[in-house]
């Protein structure tokens, strides 16, 4: 026999603001498929935007919080805008 759930057990902890809006539209997919319409490679779009090559893979491939200058320079190398980014650029429904 199955011993039943423990009424102690922990509730899940809370998402972070990453993991919560870390769905198809997100950042790193925003920036991917930004640099891809561009026609730029990684390399570019990271020298562009001072940072490594393997930073802006890990923020293209993992929901990923920027520090506000990070997104900045990525969205200035991208000839876009933060918000535009962060999807704030929709129109609302």
């Amino acid at each position: 026999m199955f011993a039943a759930a423990s009424a102690t057990a922990r509730p899940a902890a809370e998402p972070s603001e990453a993991a919560r809006h870390g769905r198809p539209g997100d950042p790193g997919r925003r920036i991917t498929r930004r640099r891809r319409e561009l026609g730029l490679s990684v390399a570019e779009v990271a020298q562009r935007a001072g940072m490594t090559p393997g930073f802006l893979d890990w923020v293209e491939t993992r929901p990923a919080e920027l520090a506000p200058g990070e997104l900045a320079r990525l969205a200035a190398a991208l000839g876009t805008t933060r918000r535009e980014l962060l999807g704030g650029d929709r129109a609302p429904r």
